[in-house]
């Protein structure tokens, strides 16, 4: 994961300074991975992947507390889809993370390596638990 969302950054440095009056940010009890095809930005979350075996709205995923520098880190298993349409899933460049509010609110997002990655129908696309981490640094 390589960056926060410039809504949330600046949500986070104006609790921690109590800017206008502001000491907290909204807490969120748990995260969606969503996977877009194209690439998020500090101020986009990039459109997000819709396709046949895919779940829009993205797939629960879970951290385990920040340690080593803040960095935190997915707990459980991989998380994957696959592609049961007839045709290729055009390319994945990023994923993004959404709490789970009614509203859901997007926090973080990155590029994955190689991008953009094709997937053939039939094939899956994993996220394994070790490809995922979240760190302010």
């Amino acid at each position: 994961m390589s960056a926060l969302n410039l809504t949330q950054a600046n949500a986070i440095l104006n609790a921690t300074l109590a800017v206008g009056g502001t000491n907290t940010v909204g807490a969120t009890t748990s995260m969606k991975l969503r996977l877009t095809t194209t690439a998020p930005t500090g101020s986009s979350s990039g459109t997000e992947l819709s396709a046949t075996g895919y779940t829009a709205g993205g797939t629960a995923i879970a951290f385990a507390s920040a340690s080593a520098g803040s960095t935190a880190g997915p707990t459980g298993s991989a998380i994957s889809w696959t592609n049961s349409s007839g045709s290729s899933w055009t390319g994945i460049v990023g994923l993004t993370l959404w709490d789970t509010a009614g509203t859901p609110v997007w926090w973080y997002y990155g590029t994955w390596s190689g991008q953009p990655i094709v997937i053939a129908a039939g094939n899956s696309f994993q996220v394994a638990v070790s490809a995922c981490s979240v760190s302010l640094q």
